[in-house]
């Protein structure tokens, strides 16, 4: 049904209700099963079923309930322990998900958003990374694990200077310094990594590196707009423009049965929000001609709200500039503060 409305096939008013129809059942029985089930122990079943709806709901839509599924997820996942899961194929293939998912949803996220409890959970991620027997390269998101440490220790540098936050900072390790991420990002090699891989022929190296370099980029900008003004401006000039090329590039590489374009959203919207503040009308437009293209492929809107969250950051600027008010910056935390998820 989600397919069709977004495809535009049929009535879509109606295919778009009884989309939501059958997804407000769909919830309604797995909240009975967690009820029934949550509580008897590891139940493999089940925390497929979580996982599932979850990267359902944010397929469908960046903006819904998507954090509360993801809550209940990892509820599951702290009563039963994370270390029990481990080891296991199954569990580990749904955990490595929604790890990433939820390190990427904080990344995107003002910073008031990041509490004491969502440290302590990156303090678990980190340690799990690494530990996972799942090739990146199979999953849904497909990120470097240099890349996802480095976002993780952004997200704990970014979080409030409270005292319980602080004092979970303080648990992980200090939060490592802005300096020292950039040169763990810096000293990724994309190519090293794609080649790396196992299964893949020379010639899918390459564009495994196109998409390594995307997130890597992507890492760097976030980075250069969650620290102060001026911080890394050389940086960001050569890691933007890196960007814009892989994006481009891996999009080519779809008429030739390319399929890596589709993985690569949480860097587009990064892009994107570049470009806003770069005043980059050509880049940002393009990039929402490909979001859209990309809806079309896939039939979810995830992408086609990534557009129109783009125009929509684009107009706020463009008003801002009109009204003389382009002094008041467009922070992160401002541009994020609805907390969307442009994941998957």
């Amino acid at each position: 049904m989600l397919h069709r409305a977004v495809l535009k096939y049929g009535d879509v008013n109606h295919n778009q209700a009884l989309f939501h129809y059958h997804q407000a059942c769909a919830a309604e029985i797995l909240n009975h099963k967690i009820k029934s089930l949550g509580q008897l122990g590891p139940d493999q079943e089940l925390f497929e079923d979580v996982s599932l709806f979850f990267f359902s709901q944010i397929q469908a839509s960046a903006y819904g309930a998507w954090r509360a599924h993801l809550n209940a997820a990892k509820t599951l996942l702290n009563l039963w322990g994370v270390e029990t899961l481990m080891g296991n194929p199954g569990y580990e293939f749904q955990l490595c998900h929604l790890a990433l998912a939820d390190i990427f949803g904080a990344a995107m996220a003002p910073a008031s958003h990041i509490t004491a409890e969502d440290v302590e959970q990156h303090k678990v991620y980190l340690r799990l990374l690494g530990r996972f027997k799942v090739d990146v390269c199979n999953t849904m998101v497909p990120i470097p694990e240099p890349i996802v440490r480095s976002v993780a220790a952004i997200n704990i540098s970014r979080a409030p200077k409270l005292p319980e936050v602080q004092c979970k900072q303080a648990e992980v390790g200090n939060p490592a310094s802005t300096d020292a991420i950039m040169d763990s990002l810096r000293a990724f090699d994309p190519t090293v990594w794609a080649l790396q891989r196992p299964r893949h022929t020379p010639s899918q190296a390459t564009s495994w590196a196109l998409l390594a370099t995307c997130f890597q980029a992507a890492a760097v900008l976030y980075l250069v707009r969650t620290s102060p003004t001026g911080t890394y401006k050389d940086a960001a000039d050569l890691f933007y423009g890196r960007l814009t090329k892989c994006i481009r590039e891996l999009y080519e590489l779809r008429q030739e049965g390319g399929t890596l374009y589709k993985y690569i959203l949480w860097p587009m919207v990064v892009c994107g929000v570049e470009a806003v503040v770069r005043n980059d009308e050509r880049q940002m437009k393009s990039l929402c001609g490909l979001l859209e293209q990309t809806t079309m492929d896939l039939g979810t809107l995830s992408m086609r709200e990534a557009a129109k969250f783009l125009d929509g950051l684009w107009l706020t600027s463009t008003k801002m500039d009109h009204a003389s008010l382009s002094r008041v910056p467009l922070d992160w935390d401002t541009i994020f503060g609805r907390g969307p998820l442009f994941l998957m």
